[in-house]
């Protein structure tokens, strides 16, 4: 359920009190962009092999 804050669900509850005025926690965003960048990266991989 915690997904990767299943480690650290302290750190996960003590960002989200930290930032109440920030709509979402600083790891989730942290771990969209790498979600992104990876989608991203194998998106170019896939069209790399395409062209060749």
């Amino acid at each position: 359920m915690w997904g990767r804050n299943e480690l650290r669900p302290h750190t996960f509850t003590q960002s989200v009190d930290a930032n109440q005025n920030i709509q979402y926690p600083k790891e989730f965003l942290c771990d969209l962009f790498i979600v992104l960048l990876d989608l991203a990266i194998a998106s170019q991989a896939s069209l790399y092999r395409m062209n060749t």
